[in-house]
């Protein structure tokens, strides 16, 4: 189940989960560009989702077929997907504290292992995992070099890619990880 919205031919039910909704700009993103696709966010600030509903993002953010993007107030660590639900394919985690750091937990071989692959993409070798990191500062970088080895522990595949602006001083940089080969 592979999205191909260039050729018009693909099967686009694909399914998102959003470890942290920020802004929303990736999820009102891939909504719009993914026709027939479905997306759960979780957000731990209350704050932020109230946000997103008096600013009516969520209502701009449709996908192709009307669908709104689901968004719950909850902690990620602790969400998991309903036995009854089918997995996601793909799980995007964009989570920071608030000193823009992302807490360890989220990058430990039991996150990665029992909640992320098991549960959100139900085991399935074809499920893709996106991971945002920033990169400024030693502490940030050992933190994407330990995150690096604890994702090739879980995951056979795992590229980094940094963004266009990222440089010594800092950036981000956007970890890919599948058992797909």
């Amino acid at each position: 189940r592979r999205a191909h919205p260039d050729d018009g031919s693909a099967n686009t039910n694909l399914s998102c989960l959003y470890l942290g909704y920020g802004a929303g700009s990736l999820p009102r993103f891939m909504a719009n560009l993914i026709p027939n696709s479905k997306h759960v966010a979780i957000e731990l600030d209350e704050g932020v989702v109230s946000a997103a509903h008096q600013c009516r993002l969520l209502e701009h953010s449709l996908s192709s077929d009307g669908e709104p993007i689901e968004l719950l107030v909850g902690d990620a660590l602790k969400y998991r997907r309903s036995a009854h639900s089918d997995p996601f394919d793909i799980v995007f985690v964009d989570i920071f504290d608030d000193e823009n750091i992302l807490p360890p937990e989220f990058y430990c071989t039991e996150f990665l292992s029992d909640v992320v692959y098991q549960n959100h993409l139900g085991g399935r070798p074809d499920g893709i995992v996106v991971h945002n990191f920033h990169t400024s500062g030693k502490s940030r970088s050992s933190q994407l070099a330990d995150a690096i080895k604890n994702y090739r522990r879980i995951f056979s595949t795992v590229l980094t890619v940094e963004s266009i602006d990222s440089r010594h001083t800092g950036g981000n940089t956007i970890l890919l990880a599948s058992n797909n080969r």
